[in-house]
This record gives C-alpha cells, sequence and structure tokens, in this order.
C-alpha cells in the first residue's frame, strides 16, 4: 500500500454546499453544465457558467481579479500557491469539458483558467468595429421568408444580444422597427397598427402579439379552403303517374294517360286465373257491395277498384366525390414542386414574387400560389415544402432535389422503374415505373410484401448454425428460441471447424500453473503509462505490484519508467513488516525496468520470472488491475 502525506492536504468536493476554507471545488460538467459552447450560443453557455461561478465564489479566478500567489513564502513553498492552482486547474478542466469538439482546440494551449476566459471571450465578443457592423448589418437585412414567426423573432434576439455582449446593444425601437420591417407582406395590418400605437411596446408583447397574429392567420386560410364536389343522385322507378283523371264507366276504364291497359284487358287477365265465388258453380254472395250497390259481390272483390301497384322504394342519397390523385412526374431539373391545381395544396399563400416558370420553349408560366402538400404511402408519408401553383403547366411535376432534401431519402433510377430509400437505413419506401420513358410516382400503393420461410424439416443445432452463416452462439440461441426452429436434438454446445479454423486470431491461453500458499509468494508487477497529460507533480506514469494470494494492490506514481528501481526496495520494506514475511518470487515483463533490478533480486533471494516474448496475456492479473485502475479513474473525474 502506497505511503499518502497528509501535510498541507485539501480536500476536494464536487458539490460544495457547505466547505471548508481549503476545499478545493470540483465543477462537474456533465451534469452542472448541460448546455455545451458552440460557435452559436456563446452567450446562453456564459450565462450559465458565470452563474455557477458567482454561485461558488469561483469567478475571481477566470476573471484575472485573483492573481497568483507566490511560490515561496519566507523561502519555502507557499501553500496558497499551491492551492491557487489547484483550483485553477479544476476551473481549466471544466471549461475544457463543457466546449464543443470543434472549439477545443482554441483553448487546448491555455494554461490558466483566466487565459481560456479571454481566448473565448476575444473569440466570440470581438469588439472590432467590422463585426459590429457586420452584425448590424445582419439585424437589418433579416427577413422571415418561410420561416414561423417564433424562429424569426428568436433570430433576431440571437443578433440583438450578440450585439449587447460587445458593448453595442440596439435600443428597443430600433429592434421593433427591424422585426416589423422583416415579417413581410402578410403581416402588414399588424406592423402598421403596432406602429401607430404611441407607447412603446416591448419585445415580449411583440413576440406574443405576433405569434397570435400568425395563428389568426393560418385558421382564416382553413376556412377559406373550398368546399368539395357534391352530387345529388335520386333513383326514379320505372313507372310514371299522371294526375289526369279516370271515368269509370261499366266496368271499363278510359285513360288519356300513355302507359297504362284498359281495365277490361286487366280483368280478362284476371278471371283466366282466378273466379271469384258467385261464378263457381253451387256457390254465389247474396249480399250488395258497399261501393256500387249492387248484389253478387263485396267492396273487397268490387271490379270497379283498380289493384295496387306496388313500386319499388326510393332513396335519395348523397354522395361526396373522391378526387382523383394526382400524377406526379419526376424531374431531376426542376428546381421545385409544380402543380396545376390548388386543390392539391394546403396551407397555401398568394405569390408575391415576379418570377415565372420557365418551360422548354423559353416561355414563362405565371405563378399563382405557394403552399405545402403530401404523398401518402403505406410506409411514411412525404411532405412536398415550397409547392408552386402554375395553373397553364400540363404535368405535375416532382423536384427530385427538394424532395430528397426534404424527407432525408434518395432515389435510384433504373431503366425500367426507380425506388425511394431511407438516406440513413436503405430501406425501400417506394417502387414506381417508368411509363413512356417518364418515371411517374405511383397513384395507387400496397404495402411492400414481407418474405416468410416455412421450416417443416427438423435439423441439429450445428445444421441450423451453418445454414445462418456462422453466428456466435449467443446469436444462434438467441434466433432458434425468437424463430422456433426445429431442432432434432437439443445441445447448447456445438463445435464447428471451420469456425475454429478461420475465426480464430490466436490458440487460446491455458490456466496459469503458478500456485501461491501464502502471502508475498508471488508478486505481479506491471507499469502502465505513458499518459498523455502530466499530472500536476509531473507524474506520467504509475507501477503496480499485485499480490497473487491475497489480491492486494499497492499503487505507486512515477516520473519515469526507470524509477521503478527505486520504489521497489521501498515496497518490499513496507509489505515485508506488514505481512513478517520476505517476498519469494517476482513475476513481470521483460521491460527495460526490471533490468536494474536483476543484482537486487540475487542479493535477498528474490526469484524472478518473465513473461516469454509478445505474450503480455502471462501477466493478465497486473494488466487487468491497472485497467480497472485506469476505468475507475476515468469514471470518478467525469
Amino acid at each position: 500500500m502506497a505511503e499518502t502525506s497528509h501535510k498541507n492536504a485539501a480536500t476536494v468536493v464536487s458539490n460544495p454546499a457547505i466547505t471548508a476554507p481549503n476545499s478545493l471545488i470540483a465543477i462537474n460538467a456533465a451534469t452542472q453544465l448541460p448546455l455545451k459552447l458552440t460557435p452559436i450560443n456563446y452567450l446562453t453557455w456564459r450565462a450559465q457558467f458565470n452563474a455557477l461561478l458567482i454561485g461558488y465564489d469561483l469567478l475571481r479566478y477566470v476573471d484575472g481579479s485573483y492573481l497568483e500567489p507566490p511560490k515561496l513564502l519566507h523561502d519555502a513553498p507557499n501553500p496558497a500557491h499551491m492551492f491557487w492552482v489547484r483550483q485553477d486547474q479544476l476551473l481549466l478542466h471544466s471549461i475544457i469539458a463543457s466546449v464543443s469538439e470543434q472549439i477545443m482546440p482554441f483553448i487546448a494551449s491555455a494554461t490558466t483558467s483566466c487565459m481560456a476566459w479571454e481566448k473565448l471571450n476575444t473569440l466570440y465578443a470581438n469588439r472590432s468595429r467590422s463585426r459590429v457592423m457586420s452584425l448590424k448589418e445582419q439585424l437589418t437585412a433579416t427577413t422571415r421568408g418561410s420561416n414561423s414567426v417564433g424562429e424569426f423573432l428568436n433570430t433576431m434576439r440571437s443578433i440583438s444580444d450578440e450585439l449587447s455582449i460587445i458593448g453595442e446593444p440596439p435600443s428597443d425601437i430600433d429592434l421593433v422597427v427591424h422585426v416589423l420591417n422583416g415579417l413581410g407582406p402578410a403581416f402588414k395590418e399588424i406592423a402598421a397598427a403596432i406602429r401607430a400605437c404611441d407607447n412603446l411596446i416591448s419585445f415580449e408583447d411583440l413576440h406574443d402579439k405576433l405569434v397570435e397574429y400568425e395563428n389568426f392567420l393560418k385558421r382564416e386560410e382553413v376556412r377559406a379552403v373550398s368546399p368539395p364536389i357534391i352530387a345529388h343522385i335520386t333513383q326514379r322507378s320505372g313507372h310514371s303517374r299522371t294526375s289526369t283523371p279516370r271515368h269509370y264507366n261499366n266496368n271499363k276504364v278510359s285513360s288519356n294517360s300513355r302507359g297504362y291497359q284498359s281495365f277490361s284487358n286487366f280483368n280478362r287477365g284476371y278471371h283466366s286465373s282466378y273466379q271469384p265465388p258467385w261464378k263457381r258453380p253451387g256457390q254465389g254472395y247474396k249480399g250488395f257491395c258497399q261501393l256500387c250497390d249492387q248484389q253478387g259481390h263485396s267492396a273487397k272483390r268490387c271490379p270497379h277498384v283498380r289493384p295496387v301497384i306496388f313500386t319499388a322504394p326510393i332513396t335519395n342519397y348523397t354522395v361526396i366525390a373522391s378526387p382523383k390523385p394526382p400524377n406526379w412526374l419526376l424531374d431531376s431539373a426542376a428546381s421545385h414542386h409544380v402543380t396545376d391545381d390548388l386543390n392539391n395544396l394546403s396551407l397555401t399563400s398568394a405569390y408575391k414574387g415576379s418570377d415565372a416558370i420557365v418551360i422548354g420553349d423559353n416561355t414563362g408560366l405565371q405563378i399563382t400560389h405557394a403552399g405545402h402538400a403530401t404523398l401518402p404511402t403505406p410506409s411514411k408519408d412525404f411532405a412536398l415544402s415550397n409547392v408552386l401553383c402554375v395553373p397553364f403547366i400540363e404535368k405535375n411535376l416532382l423536384s427530385v432535389s427538394q424532395f430528397c432534401k426534404t424527407n432525408n431519402t434518395s432515389i435510384e433510377f433504373f431503366p425500367a422503374y426507380f425506388l425511394v430509400k431511407d438516406l440513413r437505413t436503405g430501406a425501400t419506401f417506394i417502387r414506381g415505373r417508368n411509363k413512356n420513358d417518364v418515371y411517374v410516382w405511383p397513384e395507387s400503393l400496397s404495402p411492400l410484401t414481407s418474405f416468410h420461410a416455412f421450416v417443416g424439416v427438423k435439423a441439429p443445432l450445428i445444421d441450423w448454425h451453418r445454414r445462418l452463416g456462422h453466428p456466435s452462439s449467443h446469436i444462434l440461441h438467441h434466433l432458434v428460441t425468437s424463430c422456433t426452429l426445429p431442432l432434432s436434438i437439443s445441445s447448447s454446445n456445438i463445435t464447428c471447424d471451420s469456425c475454429l479454423c478461420h475465426k480464430s486470431q490466436r490458440l487460446p491461453f491455458h490456466v496459469s500453473s503458478l500456485k501461491s500458499h501464502g502471502p508475498l509468494d508471488l508478486i505481479y508487477a506491471d507499469v502502465w503509462g505513458p499518459a498523455p497529460i502530466s499530472s500536476t507533480e509531473g507524474y506520467r506514469f504509475y507501477v503496480i505490484f499485485v499480490d497473487h494470494f491475497t489480491k492486494y494492490i499497492w499503487f505507486y506514481p512515477i516520473c519515469h519508467k526507470s524509477d521503478v528501481s527505486l520504489i521497489f526496495p521501498k515496497f518490499k520494506v513496507i509489505v515485508e513488516n506488514y505481512f513478517k514475511k520476505s517476498i519469494v518470487s517476482m513475476y513481470s515483463d521483460n521491460g527495460g525496468e526490471y533490468v536494474k533490478l536483476k543484482e537486487y533480486f540475487v542479493t535477498h533471494g528474490i526469484t524472478h520470472l518473465t513473461t516469454p516474448p509478445h505474450t503480455s496475456q502471462h501477466n493478465g492479473i497486473a494488466q487487468r488491475s491497472y485497467r480497472h485502475i485506469v476505468d475507475t479513474g476515468l469514471t470518478m473525474l467525469h
């Protein structure tokens, strides 16, 4: 175990709610500074860091008000200087850890936190005249364009804040005027109302009013969409009725309407299939009819009553005409999507520019509106942004460049078809065809068919291992379990000769035959280093000694590898006094740091064992120990 000096020691704390005067404060950048510095967020990052430094009373280190104390005090080392150096290096580490990788090279040469702070301030808060003019020009020339009001106002506020941190803040009225000038013609009504106000409006109130007005414009656009075309369809029966009066006379019916036969003809057909009771032999009706007052039949069978002809019921219903999906042609030379029908767009707005669509004969077609559209598919809905409506164009054009940028996809063209693929995963979304040498977006889409394999023959596990491409044992068992592959013989371990011959890089090492029966029978030693950065005391290496029997580890930081010859005698005295026993054997690699100890080992009767050349695995106990030390140290410093 390494000796530790407690003289002038200082405690390091990462959450100093209450600290002693000599306590070092370490800032955890991952938790306390979640926002990393980028080229566009310096003001926000500095506000975050300033609040933390003021809370811990450490701002004086980075602003230069707390100067470095002298190294010597009365010809002796000054404890205040050592404390200042350690605290300043902790702050420098926090600054480096809270910046992005692209900014880190600018402060890598800084040796103090104040130097790194000044470099960042010079880099992003430069007071040069050219920077001031550039920011003011950006404030004047920035317009809303196709962005939302929130994005536009955030951009204007960011430019204003950059001017503020370099000492040229714009006035409130100037900022409001620049915002109103950049809104565009769609906001001219509310801009005129704000200009007419006597009282100056704050930027926060302006933000609320403009966002609300933008929502109002969107609601009005939705209401202005034309209603769908509705067709009313009525089904009519095959027979028509008229209101022409009929005159009954002597069991005959005469009518001026066409399409009806005389009652006498109907009556003849009626008698051919039915005989009334009064004409049946031996039977007759002796009563009188209640309608015609004649004897021999009832009102139910009165010949003056015309039989009712039942017609099919009439149903009136409404059908909403479903629009035919637009036919889009893929055009790699088009800079924008173009359509001839305004109904294909959503969130449309009138086109105010003077541009025109130039076609093959160098003539221009007028653009009336601009908006957005969506191409629905079974796998994904593709967005079409900034679509131009040109009523006199004959075909709907799909810009390949705009489509790929908006939807993060790629389009591959083949002689007979094309494929739309995900740019990140390469998965195929759409397959279209080449129609008359033109690539046409498919009108109707069906989900891509997934292929399934149906297996009915049982096979041993080694056969499935070969069929599936020789996967590892873990992956093979996962596939067998999740896909319920039929196995003829259930076995957990398999031996594949092909994998052993072609996947193995070296033969496996056997279990070490070295044994120990008590402490200090066998000591493993190894040196780690060099570290890329020296410690505050100049250490770049460390050596560890591991007892094979007790697994105790002794850790010693060193400046050079040759210092091992000076450390080992001290280590020997400590452990032998502790265990009351002498070291028997020493195991290490063939490093030059152990050459100086050969005579020392012979003098004190210590057996020195070394690993074979280029086989550091034999010293695996020591190597695994220092790997654990490095991983633990990095975790604690994070």
